[in-house]
């Protein structure tokens, strides 16, 4: 279960890990009450089921995420990347929070599909592509699995919560 109202009252977050775990939780239960809230006629609809079977997926793919955080055994930079996207989601600014999950995703290195013998000479700095700046992130597959739940996450809330001006949205 992802906790109730009556936690919401008693307990306030201190660390990272419980700020980041109570953004998600309240953002499953938002999508889960906007789809227990629809009528029968529209559940019906193949979109519908369709998206019932997305968010029963995104919250299965949740549950090791939500583990991670309170046994405090989340990778650092996987972290502190929810960190910020907790901070920019909060304040509505879902450009800044898609930019976070992109660098964490992918990473900001110059070849991220790993090609690396591009010419017959290697040259200054090509190390350092093999080396670093590669996202490692999406090579474990329960990570990959809710990195994508979070960014449907992040779609769902940009839908649900919309910000105030349109320069603040990814299209």
């Amino acid at each position: 279960e992802y906790g109730g109202e009556e936690m919401a009252v008693a307990f306030t977050p201190t660390t990272p890990e419980q700020i980041v775990s109570r953004h998600f939780k309240q953002l499953v239960k938002l999508w889960e009450a906007e789809l227990a809230g629809r009528d029968e006629a529209s559940m019906r609809s193949a979109a519908a089921r369709r998206e019932a079977a997305t968010f029963q997926q995104c919250r299965r793919h949740m549950k090791p995420f939500f583990r991670q955080l309170k046994a405090r055994t989340m990778p650092l930079e996987i972290l502190s990347t929810m960190t910020d996207i907790t901070q920019h989601m909060s304040t509505r600014n879902y450009v800044k929070a898609h930019d976070a999950y992109i660098l964490c995703a992918i990473g900001n290195a110059p070849w991220p599909m790993g090609i690396t013998g591009t010419g017959v000479h290697e040259r200054q700095g090509r190390q350092h592509i093999r080396e670093s700046k590669v996202a490692h992130v999406m090579n474990d597959e329960t990570q990959r699995k809710y990195l994508q739940s979070v960014k449907r996450l992040m779609t769902f809330a940009q839908r649900a919560l919309p910000p105030t001006g349109p320069s603040m949205m990814v299209s």
